[in-house]
């Protein structure tokens, strides 16, 4: 098999048949939690393929969202790291003051101010839909990239061969 030929079978497979549905299944059965840790490990996932074996989760993570994610998405990648991918990885939750919402006719980031008696403060709101469709796109975008471009190439084959044998 060629290397183009490896690349199109592992994203056939495990990307766009195996990752995506099960993504897809968690949001028509309403579990926004495990649809949320789905995508985040999957893009700490893509961005090692994307950067290659010597960065750190973190250093991946938000290259590759950087990288090919929206720039609305971009601009908010310190919360999505810390409260939301960090959140639901290590504590099954977005931290504190953090939250989901659902529907196209929401906003895909909204902040939102809480008061309390003794101070105000505010809470990043994440469109899942939206966020979901971001994904998907990243994704469309770097493997269309990746078919190209020899030094993705060897970034993506220098991490893969820890992912699937």
């Amino acid at each position: 098999m060629t290397s183009e030929e490896k690349i199109k079978f592992y994203f056939k497979k495990y990307i766009f048949e195996w990752l995506f549905n099960d993504i897809s299944i968690n949001l028509t059965h309403q579990s926004n939690f495990g649809a949320f840790t789905l995508i985040c490990c999957a893009i700490d996932a893509f961005g090692g393929l994307y950067l290659g074996c010597r960065k750190t989760s973190r250093d991946t993570f938000k290259g590759f969202v950087r990288k090919y994610f929206s720039k609305e998405c971009s601009n908010y990648i310190d919360d999505i790291w810390t409260d939301f991918r960090c959140g639901f990885v290590h504590y099954l939750a977005p931290k504190s003051q953090y939250g989901i919402i659902r529907g196209s006719e929401n906003p895909y980031f909204q902040k939102i101010k809480k008061q309390y008696s003794d101070r105000e403060e505010e809470r990043l709101v994440i469109n899942l839909d939206l966020f979901w469709q971001d994904f998907q796109e990243a994704i469309r975008k770097y493997y269309n990239e990746l078919l190209e471009d020899e030094g993705l190439k060897r970034n993506f084959f220098s991490r893969i061969k820890y992912l699937v044998r």
